[in-house]
C-alpha cells in the first residue's frame, strides 16, 4: 500500500475507470456482430471511438474527450433509468418481452455508468488541476 492507503495510484485509477466503461460497450459491440447487426455495431462504434482517439492526441482533446465520455456515461445510465420508470409506471400496457428486461440488475447497471461517469468527470478535473499546477511551478 501507499503512503495514502490506495492500491493503486491515480493514473492508474484513472485508466482503470475509463477500461471499465468502455468493457460494456466492447461487449455489445461483439454481440453485435457476431449478430450481424453491422448498423447498430457501426453507431456503437462512432459513439467510442472519439473516446480512443482522445488517446492519440494532446492532453487538451484527451480531456474535451473524456468529459464527452463521462456525460455520455451519465445521460445513458439516467436515461436508461427514465425508461425503467416509465416501464414500472405503464404496467400492464408493456409487452412482456419488454417488461423482463427491466430488471433490478438493470437497474443497478444504469446506475452503475451514472457512478462511472461521475468519478471519470472528477478523474478528469483533478488532472487538469494537477497538470495546471505543474505548469505553473514551471
Amino acid at each position: 500500500m501507499n503512503s495514502k492507503g490506495l492500491l493503486i495510484n491515480s493514473s492508474e485509477r484513472f485508466y482503470l475507470i475509463i477500461a471499465l466503461s468502455l468493457a460494456p460497450l466492447a461487449v455489445k459491440l461483439i454481440e453485435l456482430l457476431l449478430t450481424g447487426s453491422y448498423l447498430a455495431a457501426l453507431v456503437c462504434l462512432a459513439v467510442v471511438l472519439p473516446v480512443f482517439t482522445g488517446f492519440l492526441g494532446n492532453d487538451k482533446w484527451l480531456g474535451r474527450m473524456l468529459r464527452y465520455w463521462a456525460f455520455m456515461l451519465i445521460a445513458y445510465g439516467l436515461l436508461r433509468s427514465l425508461m425503467h420508470l416509465l416501464v414500472l409506471s405503464v404496467g400492464n400496457g408493456v409487452e412482456s418481452s419488454i417488461w423482463y428486461q427491466f430488471t433490478w440488475f438493470f437497474h443497478l447497471k444504469n446506475m452503475g455508468f451514472v457512478v462511472l461517469g461521475l468519478y471519470l468527470r472528477y478523474l478528469v478535473k483533478a488532472r487538469q488541476k494537477r497538470s495546471q499546477h505543474a505548469m505553473e511551478e514551471d
